[in-house]
């Protein structure tokens, strides 16, 4: 809701998140870290408290009845998302890290 409100009072069009791993097993994870450095033996996403957003896919959603929206950047889209992302963890909800080389952010709830 954060991120759509942000969105809304900078007058950008809506976009949804990409919500690219929640819960995982053991095996998922066995197998994710074979290819993956970021894996841990130890991930959270074991305990159902811990999911990623993509910060480089978005779903646009144009309403049919108004007229097109011009294209958002990707970039200013992920600038969006994190300034949301670190409002929630300042607030104490949760946990954020930024990965690089799976082009998510990795999010922890409190």
């Amino acid at each position: 809701r954060s991120f759509l409100d942000s969105l809304a009072a900078k007058g950008l069009p809506f976009h949804k998140i990409m919500v690219t791993s929640v819960l995982r097993t053991n095996e998922d994870i066995d197998r994710l870290r074979r290819h993956n450095g970021n894996a841990s033996e130890q991930s959270c996403h074991r305990f159902g408290t811990t999911f990623d957003i993509a910060y480089n896919s978005y779903r646009r959603v144009q309403d049919p009845d108004l007229p097109q929206q011009p294209e958002t950047w990707g970039v200013h889209l992920k600038s969006v998302l994190a300034e949301v992302l670190n409002d929630q963890r300042r607030l104490g909800t949760c946990y954020v890290k930024y990965e690089v080389k799976q082009a998510c952010f990795h999010i922890t709830a409190r």
